[in-house]
């Protein structure tokens, strides 16, 4: 099975990436390789970043203690 991702999931959506660099992925069972996935570049990041701090700062999940965490 190959398995070729397009996309980035970024801010809770697929996007396309900012460039058309890739890296190879490699079942770890076997060190063959099973597909490619895009890789993400400096402009990705910068665009990962707000929806992830928001995520971490807005969200229940960033209220929840460690016990409370542990359990889910």
């Amino acid at each position: 099975m190959s398995l070729h991702h397009q996309h980035l999931y970024i801010g809770g959506q697929w996007v396309k990436p900012a460039s058309s660099k890739r890296f190879e992925v490699v079942d770890a069972s076997t060190e063959e390789p099973i597909g490619s996935a895009p890789e993400g570049v400096q402009a990705d990041i910068d665009r990962a970043v707000a929806p992830a701090r928001a995520a971490l700062t807005d969200s229940t999940w960033s209220k929840t203690t460690p016990a409370e965490r542990g359990a889910l």
